[in-house]
């Protein structure tokens, strides 16, 4: 009996010191999430500042040093697209707001994006100015080959006067400038500006 006996008893303290411990942090690690990063790893009876750390209060250390260190990357992280989120906000509140004709164009020169200014002044739907063609919508026909060789000369324009006609065949002229957006060393957009002065 008391040769069972010790081995039980070995076993038990073995596992009150040191398995209860590891399945503790073995289901804290299995439940880790980005969401719960507040809770720190604590092990039962167990001194939170021990004088001696022994291997297991290093090993938690390490763990909360890491959920802290994750916690405070997620909260940078966090903060930084909650500013981006309120920059893109503003910026679209003022292209929305502005009385320029604000075109977003891909490198064919087609209208990706328009601003409600554009709307107002031709007359046309957005759905009827997306995908088409700048050229079409807002250069005169006798204008536009000559404006393309501009494009792909200079890349670049500032202060064009083009002419062209709304919906309903009125004249407009409009001054436009040109500034390129370029997604690595390759030209993506052309964002246009149109200041409209037509007498």
């Amino acid at each position: 009996v008391q040769t069972c006996a010790l081995p039980i008893c070995i076993l038990l303290i073995f596992y009150y010191k040191v398995i209860r411990h590891l399945n503790r942090i073995a289901s804290y690690t299995e439940t880790f999430s980005l969401g719960h990063l507040e809770t720190p790893l604590e092990l039962e009876n167990r001194p939170r500042s021990p004088k001696k750390l022994d291997e297991l209060d290093l090993l938690v250390n390490s763990i909360n040093r890491m959920r802290i260190s994750l916690a405070d990357e997620f909260a940078s992280r966090q903060l930084m697209t909650e500013k981006l989120q309120q920059e893109r906000d503003f910026s679209t509140t003022l292209i929305n707001s502005s009385t320029l004709v604000i075109c977003c164009l891909d490198t064919e020169l087609n209208i990706v994006t328009v601003n409600p200014a554009a709307i107002l002044l031709t007359g046309y739907t957005q759905q009827e100015m997306l995908g088409q063609s700048w050229l079409e919508c807002f250069v005169s026909p006798d204008e536009r080959e000559l404006l393309t060789n501009e494009l792909e000369q200079a890349g670049v324009l500032e202060h064009r006067e083009v002419t062209s006609q709304d919906q309903q065949g009125e004249e407009l002229i409009l001054q436009w400038s040109f500034v390129p957006f370029y997604e690595g060393a390759d030209l993506k957009y052309r964002i246009a500006f149109g200041y409209d002065i037509t007498p």
